[in-house]
């Protein structure tokens, strides 16, 4: 990966969160702010990914992510020339710090990703492993130490890179395969609406595929969770009605959000009208001329990245959340998603 792509892609890890410790966590619940605080447009905003005031409504369904994603570096395995390994593995406590003087032959990574619904954060969509293997001169980890050590954006097309590289690309085309196997329903939450509920943006827009003229089915969606609101299980989220309250085009068109006007009021019921948290679902994708279909890409946040620091043995550490953040970021459009904080 070149290092424009690097740095853009630790950009965007710097505005999901501050990776320290063990763990980074970038998403959360809370957090909206009012459309009061900010310069631009709400549509603007949104795309932004600044979260606008939703009064009461519960967080979790106003995401701007369809799927969240949690990462978990398991396994970090080098052995030198003589056969001797290094590195740490969680499942079995085993940490043995690694040195400048080490001539390497081998590395290898295991690491679980776990994705899940943002709407539903207690509903795992797929549970995977990503494994990535670096063998003989293909690996020579003494160069990329001192490369970590200096500086993150020095370390963007090293073996080292290559093998967090290889191990992200293996996870990710496994939650593909799988997603394909069970496919998820493309949709996205209402999140701001303008009076009098004629127009709404949604928080996907060109990035995502949205294009000026794509209609959508507009539906309001009955919530109910075991306990606590984005907390506890969401127990079935459904439709209110069998058919479509209204629909609705876009009519402005940002990166990463959509303004919608509805084109037909199909429900006059005063208690459908549409809220935040109401779901709009395709309806038509107009295609240009030589495209035979269109399909609107999902979106992933990056909710926690958690990996035991890669102990030295000058007693210092190496923290490879950073690289895992940005690696994944990297590559993640490859696989059918796109990056949404």
């Amino acid at each position: 990966m070149g290092s424009n792509k690097f740095s853009r892609a630790l950009a965007v890890v710097g505005s999901l969160g501050t990776a320290f410790g063990l763990v980074i966590s970038t998403t959360g619940c809370n957090g909206f702010q009012s459309p009061d605080m900010f310069s631009t447009s709400p549509l603007l905003s949104v795309s932004a990914g600044n979260r606008l005031a939703m009064e009461n409504t519960p967080s979790c369904i106003v995401g701007y992510s369809d799927f969240q994603l949690d990462e978990n570096l398991i396994n970090f395995t080098i052995t030198d020339k003589a056969g001797i390994n290094f590195g740490f593995n969680l499942n079995t406590s085993w940490i043995k710090a690694i040195g400048l003087n080490v001539q390497t032959k081998k590395g290898q990574m295991d690491m679980s990703m776990q994705l899940s619904q943002t709407a539903d954060p207690q509903d795992i969509v797929t549970n995977v492993m990503g494994t990535g293997m670096s063998q003989d001169t293909a690996f020579d980890f003494n160069l990329d130490l001192i490369l970590f050590r200096t500086d993150i954006s020095n370390a963007h097309n090293t073996p080292l890179t290559t093998l967090l590289q290889n191990t992200i690309k293996n996870g990710l085309n496994n939650i593909s395969t799988n997603l394909a196997k069970n496919p998820v329903e493309w949709s996205a939450p209402i999140v701001y609406l303008i009076d009098p509920q004629q127009e709404m943006i949604i928080p996907a827009g060109a990035i995502a595929g949205v294009r000026l003229g794509d209609q959508f089915q507009l539906y309001n969606i009955d919530y109910s969770w075991a306990g606590d609101p984005c907390n506890s299980k969401l127990l079935l989220p459904v439709k209110t009605t069998a058919s479509p309250i209204a629909m609705a085009q876009v009519v402005q068109l940002e990166q990463n959000a959509a303004l919608l006007k509805v084109y037909n009021q199909i429900s006059t019921d005063p208690a459908e009208k549409l809220r935040l948290g109401s779901r709009v679902f395709v309806s038509n994708l107009p295609l240009k001329k030589g495209e035979k279909s269109r399909s609107l890409m999902h979106s992933v946040s990056l909710r926690s990245i958690t990996s035991q620091p890669l102990s030295l043995t000058d007693g210092s550490n190496i923290n490879l959340a950073p690289y895992l953040s940005a690696e994944t970021l990297g590559v993640m459009s490859s696989y059918g998603f796109y990056p949404r904080n």
